[in-house]
This record gives C-alpha cells, structure tokens and sequence, in this order.
C-alpha cells in the first residue's frame, strides 16, 4: 500500500471569527458551529441550523450569545455534501489545499469549550469569560479525497451587467442605453453597492462594503473578461461561467454549485476558490470529539500525546497545523 498523507485543517467557530466557540458535551459529543459569513448574501443565521444534541438546544444559536447568532452563517466544511472551499490566495491553507492528491485525507480541527448548563442559561453574559482557559482543540471529521480544483466563477445577469457597463457613459452624459428602462436594474446595483446616486446622476462606488466589491472593482473585472466578438460578449454577460481546474474532473459546475462560496455571490459578482471533495463512502463528521491538546501556556496550546505523535513537537500555535502530515497505511 502507497504513502498516504493527511492535512489538518482548522475550521469552525474560534474566538476570532465569533469571540466563542461550540461546546463539547460530557460524553465527547460537540455542536458544529460554522464561521459567520464575511463575504456576498447569506440570509440564514445561526437560528435556521438545527442542532445535532438536541438534549441541549433546539438550533445553533442557543449556543451562542443573542448578538453572534443573529450573525449570517458561511457553512463550510459542508458535510453534507462532503464539499470544503478556500479563497484562493496566497494563504498557507490554500497551498497546502492546491497540493492535495486523490487519496489524501483531510482532518477538521475545531476550537471547543466544555458545555456547562449554568453558564448557557447566562450565555450573553458568561459564555466569553467563561471559555478562557477552557478551549481545546479536536479532531472532529474527515474526508478522503476525491478530487481538488481550482475555481474560477462569474455569476452574471444581462441586463445588471449592462446597466453597469453604462454608467461610466451616464456619468458623462453619453449614455448608451435608456436609464429609464433600467430602473429595476440600478436599483438592484445601488443595493448591491456597485452604484450610488449623486444630483441626478448614477456613479460607481470606489469601495467595497462589508460584505461586497466596490463598483470600479467589478466595472473593471467585467472588462478585463469580455471577448471581442460582440455576440460572444453578450452571451458571456448573459451567463457568466465556473471554470475548473480539476485533478480528476469529478467536481462538475453542479458540485461547485452545492458550494457556500458559490452560493453566496450576488447576481453579478465573481470569486475564485480551491474546492475539495470527499469520497462519499470515505468521510464524516464524528460523533465524538478525539482532543488534541490538553490546556495552553501563554498563546501555545500544548499537545497531548496523540497531538504530539502527529505533528512531532509538544506545543503548536492557535491554528494547530495547515501542512501535509505522512501518515502510514495502518494511521
């Protein structure tokens, strides 16, 4: 049997993407609570994600206080769909991603705290406090890999894309298309941020909001993309694409489509990510957390004796590790 190789991958909420994380329960039982989203339209919060230890709360956000569960959810790693996104950029994780082969195992390490009933009775005003000197770190579920790709997306509609393409003309009083006709359209572009409005006339936004691309931003990507050939051109604003750049070509535009950083993009927007895929009788999420570490010192986390035989070293930092690991075929 070949090498086999093993990437840990922390996800889920920690202290600084929600101030909290999950709790793990006196049985080794957990909530898997997904980070907030920070990027495109998410209508569901944590209130819409029911529980998986419904002895303990009815949905997710009765494990969290009242102001971070009212906050939108990016739901990744979805192991429902045994699918798992990263931005593609210079970040470590999406190396170590890029350079996943079919076979690999992906291990998800959550942040947890012990579940006290007291405490979650209070939780607006103990939960934070209470966490401190009490989180860990857990193996929690895996995927075998099945395939990696690149993705490159642009989620277009015709007519947003062409009153946007207008409003450089608009801004100089030479606009190409009626404006009263477009009504709906720039409505639509002002909520998104792309446009404003400014004595009568249409400007594009030069920053980005929260969760979105400034108007110049998504004005000059659409350019930069358009083919020459006028009937091409229109096909693509009509459209748009997913492009992959696949290992094995298993994840099709349908697959990519399950995918939260899919989803979440505006009707005109565009986003590049790696994205893996599980084997769909190889993967999990666990039933019972498998800790990791036992406490910290300072900002390092000490390993215990499995975390230690892992990464080969006593103490690791917050993210615990984002590298491939060799592990052997009895691992």
């Amino acid at each position: 049997m070949g090498e086999m190789r093993g990437l840990l991958i922390h996800t889920a909420a920690d202290t600084t993407t929600l101030g909290v994380v999950g709790p793990i329960f006196p049985d080794g039982s957990f909530e898997y609570i997904p980070i907030r989203n920070s990027f495109g339209i998410e209508e569901k919060n944590y209130s819409d994600f029911p529980a998986r230890n419904t002895k303990y709360g009815k949905t997710l956000a009765d494990f969290l206080p009242s102001d971070v569960s009212r906050l939108s959810v990016h739901y990744d790693p979805d192991f429902e769909n045994y699918i798992y996104g990263q931005d593609l950029s210079p970040h470590p994780r999406a190396r170590a991603l890029s350079n996943l082969r079919v076979g690999d195992v992906v291990f998800f390490v959550f942040s947890l705290a012990p579940y006290d009933p007291e405490v979650y009775r209070d939780k607006d005003n103990r939960l934070l406090n209470f966490q401190r000197g009490r989180r860990n770190k857990y193996v929690t579920g895996f995927f075998t890999v099945k395939d990696v790709a690149k993705v490159y997306v642009f989620k277009s509609s015709g007519r947003l894309a062409l009153a946007l393409l207008n409003i450089p003309y608009h801004e100089q009083g030479e606009s190409l298309l009626d404006m009263k006709s477009l009504e709906k359209e720039l409505k639509m572009l002002e909520e998104m941020n792309y446009i404003y409005r400014e004595n009568d006339k249409y400007k594009l936004t030069r920053e980005g909001g929260n969760f979105s691309r400034s108007g110049e931003d998504m004005l000059s990507f659409i350019s930069e993309i358009l083919p020459g050939d006028r009937e091409d051109a229109l096909q693509l604003l009509e459209n748009g694409y997913i492009m992959i750049d696949s290992l094995t070509n298993n994840i099709t535009e349908k697959i990519v489509k399950l995918s939260h950083h899919y989803k979440r993009l505006k009707k005109l927007d565009y986003d590049q990510f790696i994205l893996v895929m599980g084997d769909p009788d190889k993967f999990a999420l666990l039933n019972r957390a498998i800790p990791l570490t036992m406490g910290y010192e300072g900002y390092w986390y000490k390993l215990n004796e499995l975390g230690q035989a892992i990464l080969k070293k006593k103490m690791t930092h917050s993210e615990v590790h984002d590298g491939l690991i060799t592990m052997q075929p009895n691992y």
